[in-house]
């Protein structure tokens, strides 16, 4: 790795990138991008990911979204603890967090985790959903999501509008007593996502989960339900990257292998 990240910094350090140059620039050493624990720097630091360490980019961000890179920090561990993040290890696991939200009534939080679980997308994508984005202007279902454009990729992505999340968006619309069609043209969800993740944190504290647990848990563990429920399908693996929207298969197995070794 000292290597490695030696020769990171002299191609990049005090040089200026978009968001997707440095992804690609990252994804050239096995590197994607993971998402970051709130903290007074989050803005400052972007992290990527191998499975095994994390490299820390520290950055300034200018209003256009351009990334001065000022240093680059090679974690293996963070707080004793692996850097790796794990699906929820079993439908309990999930269903107690999913729990805290609606007891604490918590709604917007508990149905932004009803979408990611049933829809598999990214925290990003999911708060910045508008109610046009599921429903036609006469009230009925999208069979797809086909305006969705992912953030972190630019991919847009044919995600279909499942009976799983028709399901939480019925009980969603009956908890907080909303007509979509009132607010048609409206974003669903009013907080941020960095108020999702700080919540997250806590449920996952309170309820007692010790394994490392952060709002790409969902995600993955829409994935690997997906592959667990055809296991005799030879296309299995390759379905289930195209509908999380990989572009290498790697990524996809390593998000398989996750509750395979458990």
């Amino acid at each position: 790795m000292a290597r490695k990240i030696d020769k990171m910094k002299n191609d990049i350090v005090g040089e200026v990138f978009s968001s997707t140059e440095l992804e690609n620039y990252m994804h050239d050493y096995n590197f994607t991008i993971v998402e970051s624990d709130e903290s007074e720097d989050a803005q400052n630091i972007i992290k990527f990911t191998n499975y095994k360490s994390q490299i820390w980019i520290e950055c300034e961000m200018d209003d256009d979204n351009n990334i001065l890179i000022l240093n680059l920090k090679s974690i293996s561990k963070i707080n004793n603890e692996s850097t790796r993040v794990e699906p929820f290890r079993t439908y309990q696991d999930l269903e107690n967090v999913l729990n805290y939200f609606k007891e604490n009534r918590m709604y917007h939080h508990w149905f932004t985790s009803c979408l990611m679980v049933s829809l598999g997308r990214r925290v990003g994508d999911t708060i910045s959903l508008k109610w046009s984005d599921l429903f036609f202007q006469n009230g009925l279902y999208r069979e797809r999501l086909t305006i969705l454009k992912e953030e972190k990729t630019g991919k847009v992505v044919g995600v279909k509008l499942n009976a799983l999340a028709k399901y939480y968006i019925e009980e969603y619309c009956e908890l907080v007593k909303i007509k979509p069609m009132e607010h048609y043209k409206e974003r669903i969800f009013s907080s941020s996502d960095a108020a999702f993740r700080k919540m997250l944190k806590q449920a996952v504290q309170m309820i007692g989960l010790t394994y490392p647990i952060s709002t790409h848990s969902f995600r993955k563990y829409y994935a690997n339900t997906i592959y667990k429920l055809h296991p005799q399908d030879a296309d299995n693996l390759m379905i289930v990257q195209t509908m999380m929207g990989h572009s290498d298969l790697e990524t996809t197995k390593i998000y398989i292998n996750e509750i395979d070794r458990k």
